[in-house]
């Protein structure tokens, strides 16, 4: 049988040139594969009283926020149960507890209910916890400092940090109720705020340190502007971190844990504090010391005139994840809260934020992604009804799904 000169290796390799003709004439296709970086996507909220949030939820509203979430195919939800103030019903002495506070009311009942209704939504939950404030007329222990009514809370807020004798038991001891409490948590959060501060009390714990570990003897002079100072808080606050896996797994806790690990702040390089500042650690200690541990970093400032933005991306994705972190960034939501400056009240201002965030993660591609507020009914320190109407939204749902449009391409990178 004579070979189809058509299909012969030749012919294959050397079209015909009608053929060559039709093939240029074809028009040229391209496939746009999106880039699929992101494991988790979802927000990020409290049930505590004072931030605005989910606080103010009742079980409908918060139905109606997991619709909004399993419809952008969100897949995460982080819930804040302990902030300077407590939004779960506790029996630990040193946690104070609101009879206003909707999930305190339903006796966790409320929390328990959105955990299984995440669940068949397949959306997974994580409890937060920051240990280092609290109610300083409940909490017996010996708070560093006291601000009264700091960040709108109606009591003096201690501050706390894990060389104050009893801080690290009390963490241990939250999380271990959490386990008892609420019905298999996806994963843990562990958040310790204002824990960088050199006191008196904590020159012994130092000194033993950097003897241990061939460091000079501590220097009032140099303070903050010590390196050696930045590694020993970054130890203190590994020693709380381990206590806290410790409790969790031997209660049978297989979940995740995250913490999180700041390298820069919000602002440009220049006015970084060039050695401890809040949540700032030697990553490189964390990840030697809290393996399993995820690292978030978060930045909610975007669109002030002196930030340098791509320099915070770099040090808080980009370069925590080439030491093999798994990075989640948190970015300003639904979130009203402003540090230097009156609230946000500026709707432009709002979404040209989530906008540039949606750009920044496409740019440095986090491996997950939380937004830092869904919505919220109240006037609270994080998210403001007022202020959401200040802006023109109708409500916290309207604000909600503006941001849920906006970041709609974040969508398109989960794995």
């Amino acid at each position: 049988m004579a070979k189809n000169p058509v299909n012969s290796p030749a012919a294959r390799t050397n079209p015909p040139a009608q053929q060559k003709v039709n093939m240029r004439n074809q028009k040229k296709t391209t496939t746009v594969v999106p880039q699929r970086f992101l494991g988790e996507y979802g927000f990020w909220e409290y049930t505590t009283p004072y931030c605005g949030g989910f606080e103010s939820y009742d079980y409908d509203d918060y139905l109606l926020a997991l619709d909004d979430m399993a419809g952008a195919g969100m897949n995460s939800l982080m819930l804040m149960v302990k902030w300077f103030t407590t939004g779960y019903r506790s029996k630990l002495p040193f946690l104070e507890q609101s009879p206003l506070n909707k999930n305190i009311a339903s006796n966790n009942q409320l929390v328990r209910q959105v955990m299984a209704a995440a669940k068949e939504r397949k959306i997974k939950i994580w409890l937060g916890v920051v240990t280092s404030h609290y109610d300083a007329a409940v909490c017996k222990l010996t708070p560093r400092g006291v601000l009264p009514g700091f960040l709108g809370c109606l009591f003096n807020v201690g501050f706390y940090d894990p060389d104050s004798p009893g801080m690290i038991e009390q963490g241990t001891a939250i999380f271990e109720e959490l386990l008892d409490e609420f019905p298999h948590p996806d994963g843990f959060m562990l958040e310790m705020e204002d824990v960088h501060v050199p006191m008196p009390y904590r020159v012994a714990p130092y000194n033993a340190w950097a003897k241990a570990n061939n460091r000079p003897a501590y220097s009032n002079s140099a303070g903050l502007q010590d390196p050696n100072w930045f590694d020993y808080q970054t130890a203190a606050i590994i020693r709380a971190t381990q206590a806290v896996e410790q409790a969790v797994r031997a209660k049978g806790f297989r979940g995740d844990l995250a913490t999180i690990n700041k390298l820069s702040e919000t602002r440009a390089p220049t006015r970084v504090i060039p050695a401890p500042g809040n949540q700032m650690v030697n990553v490189e200690m964390m990840r030697r010391d809290c393996p399993n541990w995820a690292s978030i970093n978060y930045n909610y400032d975007k669109g002030l005139p002196d930030g340098d933005y791509d320099w915070c991306m770099k040090q808080g994705v980009t370069y925590q994840k080439s030491l093999g972190l798994n990075v989640y960034s948190l970015a300003r939501g639904v979130m009203t809260y402003e540090w230097e400056a009156p609230r946000w009240t500026d709707r432009q201002r709002l979404e040209r934020s989530w906008a540039q965030d949606v750009a920044d993660a496409q740019k440095y591609q986090p491996d997950n992604f939380w937004w830092f507020g869904a919505g919220g009914k109240s006037d609270g320190i994080d998210t403001s009804i007022l202020n959401l109407r200040q802006m023109g939204y109708a409500d916290d749902v309207e604000a909600r799904r503006s941001l849920l449009k906006i970041s709609a391409a974040l969508r398109q990178a989960l794995r």
